[in-house]
């Protein structure tokens, strides 16, 4: 009964997580990220994270007992204090080791939620389950089932919204990298906004069925203000991509009706027939490499400008 009960979670669990997964890397509209990133982001988030974060805590745990106490006062200052800081840090790691790595899969803030968001969801299916475990191997199947609804649904967004605030940092300083302050400064805010959220999340969750609801607004209202942002950051991305675009148009590298592939132009031009989706590609590629060397972050990028305006001017003599 016990195996089929954490089978039948696995399977549920792991449906949300993914299908949430997708949601995420879906949300980056116009150059979406290599799903191999996105998922090994997520993998991070599972064990390696979830471990580090356990054995942080159990060496912080162990002084802390000896002052607090083990009873309810140490277990709070440990959820409210010290399990959101070790937790954020542990998968900010993911995203430091992008920047470093795959700099430039790493264009903005965009990015930035996207890669957040997915170390958050495997983070959070590692740690639900955990708990799923728990709640039925200490108080049965009904306990299990609570637990299940309040953090697979309830919560869904959970660590995907912590720390893709964490993301969102790290996306202001590829935006602002010129300078050289804003480097460190803008992931450190993100973090300390991450840790912040986190732990105003576990004091409300604290505080039994009132502190839960006060929760459940707080997750309501911060997936409200990323939805917002994504759209946001949609209509800054429309703006440079049609700036760098008009450069090239202006130069005369690729023809102006080429634009007209573009999603979210409306002007007359005549798109080639049956490579829309083509020429749509080689314009958002041509878009994004032209910025990142264009603003010097990506200079090597130059190389692969010239075959992005070969694809589409070929378009056009098919």
């Amino acid at each position: 009964m016990t195996l089929a009960l954490v089978l039948g979670y696995f399977v549920a669990s792991g449906t949300l997580s993914l299908g949430l997964l997708a949601l995420v890397w879906l949300a980056d509209r116009y150059e979406r990220e290599p799903l191999g990133l996105v998922l090994a982001t997520a993998a991070w988030g599972t064990i390696p994270a979830f471990l580090l974060s356990c054995v942080t805590e159990f060496a912080v745990q162990l002084p802390l007992s000896a002052v607090a106490g083990e009873g309810e006062a140490g277990e709070a200052l440990m959820a409210i204090l010290v399990a959101p800081p070790v937790e954020e840090a542990a998968k900010a790691m993911a995203l430091l080791a992008l920047v470093l790595l795959a700099r430039r899969e790493f264009d903005d803030v965009m990015d930035g939620m996207v890669y957040g968001a997915a170390v958050g969801v495997g983070f959070s299916f590692v740690e639900d389950l955990v708990y799923f475990i728990g709640a039925l191997g200490s108080h049965g199947a009904g306990a299990g089932v609570v637990t299940f609804a309040l953090r697979n649904l309830a919560f869904m967004l959970n660590h995907s919204l912590f720390t893709a605030l964490t993301g969102i940092g790290f996306g202001l300083a590829r935006v602002y990298h010129r300078r050289k302050l804003d480097l460190f400064l803008w992931p450190v805010a993100g973090y300390l906004a991450a840790t912040a959220l986190h732990s105003l999340h576990n004091f409300l969750a604290s505080l039994d069925l009132p502190g839960l609801l006060g929760a459940m607004y707080l997750h309501l209202f911060g997936g409200l203000g990323i939805v917002i942002l994504t759209f946001f950051t949609w209509e800054v991305e429309r703006r440079w991509i049609l700036r760098w675009l008009g450069q090239e148009v202006a130069e005369g590298r690729i023809p102006p009706g080429a634009l007209a592939a573009l999603p979210f132009v409306r002007r007359p031009g005549l798109v080639p027939r049956g490579r829309a989706a083509e020429l749509r590609a080689a314009l958002m590629n041509l878009a994004f490499h032209r910025r990142q060397v264009d603003e010097g972050w990506a200079p090597e990028a130059a190389s692969e400008l010239e075959p992005f305006r070969e694809k589409i001017r070929g378009c056009f003599r098919a």
